[in-house]
């Protein structure tokens, strides 16, 4: 007879090694972002990742990338929504019909950093965080109409 924890495993899909999967995941998830998140990812330290993701899909340093640039998304994504809950001023005002995936991410992130680099300032030392809040205020600022609900 199966006890009461294996039976609500068995119907909510998860078996053992599914589990298990999961925790490896997540363990691997606090080690990438404990690493990486210690101190501010640099520009310069973005595109290495970027080169080495571009090159060869599912490495470590393009899971690295790809969860920092979520992590980093979701707290201005949350701190957005923070801030309109208070009647305050959102940091940028992102529409809602257009979604902050990774693609649009890194979009915001080169197209900053190419506007800045045309303007003649070294940005190889700037943090990703910084250059991304700048770009998405640049992309979707918040006019006296967008802020209002």
């Amino acid at each position: 007879k199966k006890s009461r924890h294996e039976e609500n495993d068995y119907q909510s899909g998860k078996s053992g090694s599914g589990i298990m999967k999961s925790l490896k995941m997540m363990l691997l998830l606090v080690l990438l972002l404990g690493s990486v998140s210690a101190s501010a990812m640099t520009y310069e330290k973005y595109k290495w990742l970027k080169n080495i993701a571009t090159a060869t899909e599912g490495t470590m340093e393009a899971v690295t990338l790809t969860v920092y640039l979520a992590v980093v998304a979701k707290t201005y994504r949350d701190t957005n929504l923070s801030l309109k809950k208070r009647g305050k001023t959102p940091l940028y005002c992102q529409p809602k019909t257009i979604s902050l995936n990774h693609d649009a991410v890194t979009d915001i992130i080169e197209t900053k950093a190419e506007m800045t680099t045309q303007s003649g300032t070294d940005i190889d030392s700037a943090s990703i965080s910084t250059i991304l809040l700048e770009g998405l205020r640049e992309t979707y600022p918040c006019t006296i109409h967008s802020v209002q609900k």
